[in-house]
């Protein structure tokens, strides 16, 4: 498999998780050329600290690096997206439901190339290294300077994996590579923070109303709930 392109011959199951098919559902939180646009402000900031790439890890405690740079939100495991410096950026994830990339929301990746790894239980932390370094050996970055954001979200055993299987690579922090673009908001990020607000104060408003004698919490996180959903969320 060549750098920017996904196959479903790579990883066994049965629905396919090409980026054709990815395409048909796929359900963009921002305009494509935003997506593209943050891509391109990450790699300003990459080349100014002199880093080759940047891998930024995500799990369903910290998704947003993932999802500001792919347009997935990780749930459940861990997703990988190595950005090199020039070439197609890989996203490698292991939180797939019935073993099936197409089940698990991964059609939300808009980048071309997706690579799935097994999550199974006693299978090791290197199966996801091993897909990542190779994915980085296509790239070129078997020797590079590679930056990581939001590194505490990567456990020790993985960290151990990456090192056996890439030792030639030097590891830095590349948090400021993504988080330097991020502070700066567009108007479609201002636009859903401002909506993300309004139904969270209706959602507050409603609790604040339903808070009587005699009632639950159970029923006063129901109505809260309900006045957000019914509110658009």
């Amino acid at each position: 498999m060549h750098a920017g392109e996904s196959s479903t011959s790579a990883f066994p199951c049965i629905v396919p998780y090409d980026a054709q098919t990815r395409a048909e559902w796929l359900q963009l939180t921002v305009p494509l050329e935003e997506y593209q646009d943050r891509l391109a402000r990450v790699r300003l900031e990459m080349a100014a600290q002199g880093l080759d790439a940047l891998l930024v890890v995500g799990n369903h405690g910290e998704p947003s690096g993932i999802a500001y740079l792919t347009n997935f939100t990780p749930r459940f495991g861990t997703t990988w997206l190595l950005v090199p410096l020039d070439g197609e950026p890989v996203v490698v994830a292991d939180g797939l439901l019935h073993g099936e990339p197409m089940h698990s929301v991964l059609w939300n990746v808009w980048l071309p190339d997706l690579r799935p790894a097994w999550p199974r239980p006693g299978k090791p932390p290197g199966a996801i290294a091993q897909v990542l370094a190779g994915a980085a050996r296509e790239r070129g970055l078997a020797s590079a300077r590679i930056g990581v954001a939001s590194p505490a979200v990567i456990s020790s055993a993985h960290a151990d994996a990456l090192r056996r299987e890439l030792p030639n690579v030097t590891w830095a922090d590349g948090t400021a590579a993504l988080m330097r673009p991020r502070a700066i908001k567009s108007e479609n990020e201002i636009a859903l923070m401002r909506r993300a607000c309004e139904i969270t104060a209706l959602g507050l408003s409603a609790a604040e109303a339903a808070c009587l004698a005699g009632r639950t919490e159970r029923e006063v996180a129901n109505i809260a709930h309900a006045a957000m959903f019914s509110g658009g969320a």
